[in-house]
């Protein structure tokens, strides 16, 4: 842009009457309204569009999302009240030149019960595991090793073992691949049915 002048300082212009540094004191490089996610307030998940294992996580891939692969974000949170203070340090470029932005804005929290916990308050659980024999102590041990608490249901002490009421079918299936050398008999048995379709819970005897 020859002989035009930025009109804020007088030097010279580099993009829309504007000098390169007040060009880019101009731009955004991403912008975050305020928005709302729901945490559970039993196991501390947290939804908005999909469930995540903590606030933090959820409001990080929001900001990541808005901001796009080329802005790297640095985010940090701070909990007060039924919100959370959220600060975000980005650094991108705009037209070929670098920028360091910082960014604060308020994600209100509704609290209530995520679907899994009203699930495993009603008792709800898609697989029992029964494990019996003389190494039940180990085994119960082993599975403990391997499955998040959330997942379990309930865990009784029977006379000749352990009954664990697992929440999923697909976490239970996880949980007894792991277990090596033991004897496991998977059985199912009908136990509702739903709208016309029949409810199977997976049982597993392990020893």
């Amino acid at each position: 842009m020859k002989n035009q002048i930025c009109m804020k300082c007088g030097d010279a212009a580099w993009k829309h009457n504007l000098c390169k540094n007040h060009f880019i004191e101009s731009q955004n490089l991403f912008d975050v309204k305020n928005f709302s996610v729901v945490v559970c307030r039993n196991c501390g998940s947290a939804y908005y569009g999909n469930w995540a294992k903590n606030l933090e996580g959820v409001i990080e891939t929001v900001v990541k999302n808005t901001a796009g692969e080329k802005i790297k974000t640095y985010t940090s949170v701070k909990l007060k009240g039924n919100a959370a203070i959220v600060r975000v340090t980005a650094t991108g470029k705009i037209a070929g030149l670098p920028k360091k932005e910082e960014k604060v804005f308020t994600v209100l929290i509704k609290r209530k019960l995520c679907e899994d916990c009203i699930k495993i308050s009603g008792g709800y659980h898609e697989a029992l595991l029964q494990i019996r024999g003389d190494n039940a102590d180990k085994i119960l041990d082993e599975i403990q090793d391997n499955i998040e608490s959330k997942d379990v249901v309930s865990a009784q002490k029977t006379k000749n073992g352990y009954d664990i009421k697992i929440l999923t079918k697909g976490v239970a299936r996880k949980t007894v691949r792991v277990l090596e050398g033991r004897t496991i008999k998977k059985s199912y048995k009908h136990v509702t049915t739903k709208k016309g379709r029949m409810i199977f819970r997976d049982f597993y005897a392990i020893r």
